[in-house]
């Protein structure tokens, strides 16, 4: 795949992404593994690739190695980046939120991880609108506690510079109940995600929550 920015995008299309479909259907885990690792050598070029590999990609998120699904995980900000929020709608935010209940930690928490960078490229207002409710959603229907501590976590990834103030106060609304859960670790897990929230939220966002937690808790 380190051949592709050299070859161009014709000559790859043509050559390497057969040969990728190939790899990415191996039966040896660390085959599937080392392409998806090296996606985003293709991220410049994935408009043209995505009827091919995309397809074989979401078969991969449903692997039975938990480190396959994971290394989809992992390669969707490069995928995003390169396609576009419409296309993340309508193709990777299912693979995407379905790795939050996923029976493996590890998976879970590498949902979360990726979250600046899919906040950066696809803007405060798209995850506001469409991951958010999916997040609530997750939170609010947990089988197990460890899946609202992942949404938790997920909050304190968003946590940056550049987020909007709308998307903040969703987040901290959603953080302080968090901090009111039956289960010590979710509450212990909301009130770190509460305290790197408040570090960019303005007077006005703060007040806004006291009066939340003043009304409903």
């Amino acid at each position: 795949m380190e051949l592709a920015p050299k070859l161009g995008e014709a000559t790859s299309k043509s050559t390497l992404a057969p040969l990728l479909l190939l790899f990415l259907r191996d039966e040896v885990v660390d085959v599937r593994l080392n392409i998806l690792k090296r996606m985003e050598l293709l991220a410049q070029w994935m408009a043209s690739f995505e009827s091919v590999l995309l397809p074989a990609i979401a078969d991969l998120a449903r692997d039975l190695q938990w480190r396959v699904r994971e290394a989809v995980i992992l390669s969707i900000p490069a995928l995003a980046g390169s396609l576009g929020g419409q296309y993340f709608q309508e193709h990777l935010l299912e693979i995407y939120v379905s790795a939050f209940t996923d029976m493996v930690g590890e998976v879970r928490l590498s949902a979360t991880k990726i979250l600046p960078q899919l906040l950066e490229s696809l803007g405060s207002d798209y995850i506001l609108q469409n991951v958010m409710p999916r997040l609530n959603q997750i939170f609010e229907k947990s089988v197990i506690y460890q899946e609202r501590v992942n949404v938790l976590h997920a909050l304190k990834q968003m946590a940056v510079e550049k987020v909007s103030s709308d998307l903040l106060t969703l987040m901290m609304t959603l953080a302080i109940r968090g901090a009111h859960d039956k289960i010590p670790n979710v509450r212990f897990v909301a009130s770190m995600s509460l305290e790197q929230l408040c570090k960019f939220a303005d007077a006005s966002v703060v007040a806004a929550q006291v009066r939340y937690e003043t009304v409903h808790f």
